[in-house]
């Protein structure tokens, strides 16, 4: 793990290489963008374009969207990762990741118009927003399953660790939250 200094909060290697892939993966994306809305005007928009070709930059964004899944996926079985957040069940994240890359190479390829891919995938309506893919997400099955248990404990009077973790967990909430 690697140390940012100014917070002092310890950042994986993966995340942070999975970040920069990321972050190559829209540049390349949106050169692309410039280029093919542009046309044959694009070197006298950015001269810097006329070094590009689609093709070129196709190629690009094939290296970094798999670098991008794979440095993620190892994040998310990552010994540290697993002992950070005490769950091995990160790697059911990594269908949410895909699927947003692949909604995103689908609006850059299949739906090109004049937004850039950027602006489309915000304005995308078909991301999932009902919250089912967070019944998947390790963190939300966690709190989930605590609720649950409390709630079981409550209904038999019985006192078991994760409930009364659970309800401390939610005075604490409440108190900071007065406060």
């Amino acid at each position: 793990m690697t140390s940012s200094r100014p917070t002092g909060v310890e950042v994986s290697r993966w995340l942070f290489l999975c970040t920069i892939f990321l972050a190559l993966f829209l540049a390349f994306s949106k050169r692309r963008h410039e280029i093919t809305l542009l046309a044959g005007s694009a070197a006298g928009q950015r001269p810097v374009l006329d070094h590009y070709s689609p093709a070129f930059l196709d190629q690009m964004i094939n290296v970094v969207t798999a670098s991008s899944v794979v440095s993620y996926a190892l994040y998310a079985v990552s010994q540290e990762t697993v002992q950070k957040y005490h769950t091995q069940d990160l790697v059911f994240t990594i269908p949410l990741v895909l699927y947003g890359i692949f909604r995103y190479l689908y609006l850059m390829y299949q739906r090109p118009g004049t937004r850039n891919p950027t602006e489309a995938i915000l304005r995308d309506r078909l991301p999932p927003r009902s919250g089912h893919e967070w019944r998947v997400h390790p963190m939300a099955r966690r709190n989930e399953s605590a609720r649950t248990r409390h709630r079981m404990a409550e209904v038999h009077g019985r006192r078991d660790v994760g409930a009364i973790r659970y309800r401390f967990a939610q005075s604490r909430q409440l108190t900071v939250a007065r406060s």
